[in-house]
């Protein structure tokens, strides 16, 4: 019996060492460091570390957070600064329930955690995320499982109509 309890403790023990959370499976991606320098600077970590969560992140990769610094004109180091705008548009990215790209369907409206909804398009080309008045994103990498969660890697940062500043700076005509 005390091999058994043993076996069963270490069972439990590898279990956990291996649990991957969201922030866990971000932390380990390459591809989202400013995605991860994002969530940290706007202290969005505890929601997406809570083992009891049940969410799906569409995490933009680092080549969508580059666009979106290119067209905003502005460093890195002042996009992450601007907390409350990065905690709101965090929080659109995130949908409060688990779904897997095989409980997408086209047409669907999903909400987010920032209360505003994204339409899922799904087509020959793949299958696509819009913000409401927004540019589509496209699913680059899908169904990444996570201990509480799913992460479905986008190449757009979807940006919400309340996230002030950085909306306005997008909508804005340019001069060239």
């Amino acid at each position: 019996m005390k091999t058994f309890t043993t076996i069963v403790a270490l069972v439990a023990m590898l279990s956990a060492a291996n649990a991957a959370t969201i922030a866990d499976l971000a932390g380990s991606t390459p591809d989202l460091s400013i995605l991860v320098q994002a969530v940290t600077a706007a202290n969005f970590l505890d929601p997406l570390m809570d083992p009891n969560a049940r969410l799906t992140v569409f995490a933009p990769n680092d080549a969508a957070f580059e666009q979106l610094l290119a067209v905003l004109d502005v460093p890195a180091e002042e996009l992450l600064a601007d907390t409350e705008t990065l905690a709101t548009v965090l929080q659109y990215h995130v949908v409060p329930a688990v779904a897997f790209s095989t409980d997408l369907t086209d047409g669907q409206v999903i909400p987010t955690l920032l209360g505003a909804t994204l339409t899922v398009t799904i087509n020959d080309d793949g299958v696509f995320i819009t913000p409401t008045g927004g540019p589509m994103a496209q699913v680059v990498a899908a169904d990444i499982a996570a201990d509480n969660g799913v992460v479905h890697i986008i190449d757009t940062v979807l940006l919400p109509a309340a996230a002030g500043p950085v909306e306005e700076t997008m909508a804005a005509p340019t001069m060239e």
